[in-house]
């Protein structure tokens, strides 16, 4: 018994020298496509610390993005020059979240560990730049100012980044505008990958070796 009591106690103080348990769960998170648009569904505290339930968080041409002008020229305009870049973040409740999900896009899971989730979130966050909202509309989304957007800094790049922070294994074609369909199967094939190596939730990159 004393054997074990001080063998208990050699593993807690050694425990902060142990490496995080890789592969734990975490929040799942997922990658959801309109079109030609990808966007993240992710729990809605990486936004807003108090909140309940997804956030909707998309980036796009700020203008384009707040429906200021969608026309054929701002489409060829974005398409040819960089411009200011935005996130489009909603909060979804449980019911709209499972509704978007099954109905309105196609949906990849990722399951993330504790800490994929932090290095996922956390780039999130450093796309958005600092100062205040562009606007905010009454059904509660909002327009936060990110970095430039333009044809080799898209929405997939966007998404594509959080992955790859969280160690998902993108090869990642580096050409502009891939459809959203092709950006999806880069995605599928990446947890593919994860699977056959026996990686049950996506851990960090920096964690992963």
């Amino acid at each position: 018994m004393a054997r074990a009591a001080i063998l208990a106690a050699l593993l807690v103080l050694s425990g902060c020298g142990l490496r995080s348990s890789a592969g734990a769960p975490g929040p799942t998170i997922h990658v959801v496509q309109e079109g030609i648009h990808s966007g993240l569904l992710v729990p809605a505290t990486w936004i807003w610390p108090m909140a309940t339930g997804l956030a909707e968080v998309s980036f796009g041409d700020a203008v384009w993005m707040q429906g200021q002008n969608r026309s054929t020229w701002r489409a060829c305009r974005v398409a040819a020059w960089p411009s200011d870049g935005a996130f489009y973040v909603r909060r979804e409740d449980d019911d709209a979240a499972r509704a978007i999900r099954r109905e309105h896009w196609r949906a990849v899971a990722i399951p993330l560990s504790p800490t994929g989730a932090q290095q996922a979130q956390a780039e999130i966050a450093r796309w958005m730049l600092p100062g205040p909202d562009l606007a905010s509309w009454s059904d509660g989304s909002i327009f936060r100012p990110a970095a430039s957007f333009h044809v080799f800094h898209n929405c997939h790049d966007q998404v594509a980044a959080a992955l790859l922070a969280a160690g998902v294994p993108l090869q990642g074609s580096w050409l502009p505008w891939r459809t959203a369909d092709r950006f999806q199967r880069e995605v599928d094939a990446a947890l593919a990958e994860l699977q056959r190596r026996g990686i049950r939730y996506v851990e960090a990159a920096a964690d992963d070796k």
